[in-house]
């Protein structure tokens, strides 16, 4: 057990009447204070509840499949269209002409072509400041 502090002097360690209670209220006015406030904040949580029941914004139905595949389905009818109209307009490979030059022919065309622009350059004497 703890040894107890002396008391200042002049102080007997009772309490005088008006230190006793800090407060002028009766506990009956606690009690009925502490249930008012109670029910008002029951009220405030039901209020709340109801709004947001009431106020929840419909959702969106949700978009059907069937119908987003039948929109791209015809998206795609139509591009099919479009593709066969252009390659109606080609000629294809396999029913092409050979062109006028060989492979070998226009090989030979652009190595020659290289070697003179090569020989130009070589010519040109250099820029002297």
């Amino acid at each position: 057990m703890r040894p107890h502090r002396p008391l200042p002097p002049g102080r007997s360690g009772t309490k005088a009447e008006q230190e006793a209670s800090t407060s002028v209220a009766s506990p009956i006015v606690h009690n009925r204070l502490a249930l008012i406030s109670g029910a008002a904040a029951g009220v405030v949580v039901l209020v709340v509840l109801r709004r947001r029941r009431h106020s929840a914004p419909e959702p969106f139905p949700a978009p059907d499949p069937a119908d987003d595949l039948r929109r791209k389905l015809d998206e795609s009818r139509a591009l099919d269209a479009e593709r066969d109209e252009f390659e109606a307009g080609e000629t294809p490979v396999d029913q092409a002409e050979p062109a006028g030059e060989t492979v070998e022919s226009r090989r030979r065309k652009v190595h020659d072509d290289a070697r003179a622009a090569a020989d130009e350059m070589t010519r040109r004497e250099p820029d002297t400041p």
